[in-house]
């Protein structure tokens, strides 16, 4: 049996806890003959091919100080966070923040009108019980927390500040694309730096950056293959004309 330690339940490090054996960088676990499989989806795959019934349910988590009976619930995709909550008795007093997903990983959600996604395993209604003291960001004083915890062996201190620098080259270099997410550095850092959120906004912008410079790649191309195109009418119908003017010279009595 494996140990509990968070982040074991991640895909890259539950394989290399099982198997000893490391992810590439860059790689998927089917590049070395692995396979993760999550038990719920395994469940509904297993219910489609069965019953025919597609993805419509799953089991989710309400927990947290702010609710009544904290508990497990099967809800139906779609259903409003508000009715999980009322399911579970309720809210217990006004919840300072609620989210989902855990307490390390958990994103914000804007309010309880919110419909539940496949996505979402638990929600929390959190209070001040379950919330650290806000701390005001401190300067990096590079003491290396951040790295000694990391599961994914990356440098985030480094990558920090290739964040902030927009540096692309730095960001593929520190394993930008490799960061899980897991918010250990974020716990650790004695500076109170939001590391996990930088990196998650970070990863979407150099997302879009990629995107808009595929673009403005694929126009550049159909630029030059415009103008190759008119380059090569215009030299068509120069060769044409000059066929012509041609015949009718030829055409021409002598003398003429």
């Amino acid at each position: 049996m494996l140990p509990a330690v968070y982040p074991a339940g991640a895909e890259r490090q539950l394989l290399t806890a099982v198997t000893g054996v490391e992810i590439p960088q860059r790689g998927r676990p089917p590049d070395i003959g692995l396979l993760c499989q999550n038990v719920g989806t395994a469940a509904a795959v297993a219910r489609l091919m069965r019953t025919g019934e597609p993805l419509i349910r799953r089991i989710v988590t309400v927990t947290g100080s702010g609710v009544a009976r904290p508990g497990n619930l099967e809800a139906r995709i779609g259903t409003p966070i508000a009715d999980l909550v009322a399911a579970v008795g309720g809210y217990a007093g006004a919840p300072r923040r609620l989210w989902f997903g855990g307490s390390m990983t958990g994103r914000a959600l804007p309010d309880d009108a919110w419909p539940l996604t496949s996505a979402m395993n638990c929600i929390v209604a959190a209070t001040d019980a379950d919330l650290r003291a806000p701390a005001t960001e401190q300067p990096c004083i590079r003491c290396g927390d951040c790295a000694r915890v990391c599961p994914a062996g990356l440098l985030p201190q480094e990558l920090h500040r290739a964040v902030r620098s927009h540096d692309e080259l730095l960001l593929e270099r520190f394993g930008l694309a490799d960061c899980i997410e897991c918010g250990c550095c974020d716990y650790v850092c004695p500076s109170a730096i939001p590391l996990v959120e930088r990196f998650r906004h970070e990863r979407v912008a150099s997302a879009s950056r990629a995107s808009d410079a595929a673009r403005a790649g694929q126009a550049r191309l159909h630029f030059e293959h415009h103008e190759r195109r008119v380059s090569e009418l215009e030299a068509s119908r120069r060769r044409e004309f000059e066929d012509a003017r041609r015949r009718a010279r030829d055409d021409l009595p002598d003398g003429g």
